[in-house]
């Protein structure tokens, strides 16, 4: 149900997922499902339906307090690790990005060096490398990859 609220609402306002999570959360206390299975569940709805703004993450957090039975608002160390794993998603994003950006850039050099091989054949691996600045070594190996059957 989590995934399905994630995907249909996917660029909507955070006010409406925040909904979407709240019910979510409602219906899991109501089936009376046991402590530890709850507890997850919100872990994963909480990775599924993120919320950027602070105010209603914290709008959420009280609910879920409130449902739980307890009064007391989420203590400073739940504020702390809350706002670390924010942190943590935004560097991971980032850092992921970062990857793909390199890996896609890695990929259109192997596409490159294939292209050249294939169209230019009298070319040297050197030539090509020096050419395109990657190791010789990338191009002798894609020479070697054409070449198997």
């Amino acid at each position: 149900m989590t995934v399905l609220v994630a995907l249909e609402n996917k660029g909507k306002s955070e006010e409406i997922i925040f909904q979407h999570k709240l019910q979510i959360a409602r219906d899991l206390f109501k089936n009376n499902y046991p402590k530890e299975k709850i507890r997850n569940l919100l872990n994963f709805i909480n990775l599924i339906l993120f919320l950027n703004k602070n105010e209603l993450q914290n709008n959420f957090l009280e609910e879920v307090n409130v449902l739980r039975g307890k009064k007391e608002v989420m203590g400073i160390e739940e504020l702390i690790k809350e706002r670390l794993k924010i942190e943590g998603r935004e560097e991971g994003l980032e850092e992921g990005i970062a990857i793909g950006m390199e890996k896609g850039m890695e990929k259109a050099f192997e596409i490159s060096i294939l292209h050249i091989l294939r169209k230019q054949p009298k070319m040297t691996d050197a030539e090509i490398a020096d050419l395109l600045e990657v190791p010789v070594a990338k191009v002798q190996k894609l020479r070697a990859s054409l070449q198997q059957p």
